[in-house]
């Protein structure tokens, strides 16, 4: 009979502990992990930037900054430029670095827009397109 209770007890405690890594590896692929989605070039963004608006990209290209104004006339909200051989869009990155040159990597942030105001006489506004970056790597 006591053998029986002990053998019971050691399998409850198998059971909540299997289902504790069923639990945990289910949080892990299906919630934790961001999905992996195919990098697309500045080139698809600069095309038709309204079609990327709001949507979280991975886009690859060359990095430099930061700097406070990319367009002299222009006040930005971006602080690096990234670029490839025939388009730039401005990147937004909260916890950047300083870089050495036009690095290469890969942006993993959300597509945004903005008017900007220029200094000229009369104001002229323009609508811009950035990535609101939530993680930067170099490739």
């Amino acid at each position: 009979m006591v053998e029986v209770m002990v053998m019971g007890k050691k399998v409850t405690v198998l059971v909540t502990v299997c289902f504790m890594i069923i639990v945990a590896v289910f949080f892990e692929f299906f919630v934790f992990r961001t999905p992996v989605q195919q990098t697309i070039s500045v080139d698809e963004i600069a095309s038709s930037p309204s079609a990327w608006l709001n949507r979280t990209v991975l886009v690859e290209g060359n990095m430099s900054g930061p700097s406070l104004f990319l367009q002299p006339e222009m006040f930005s909200p971006w602080q690096y430029n990234l670029t490839s051989a025939s388009a730039h869009i401005g990147v937004f990155w909260s916890t950047g670095v300083a870089l050495n040159g036009s690095v290469p990597v890969k942006v993993y942030g959300v597509i945004k827009e903005v008017t900007v105001f220029s200094s000229l006489q009369p104001p002229v506004s323009s609508i811009v397109y950035y990535v609101n970056a939530e993680k930067v790597e170099l490739v």
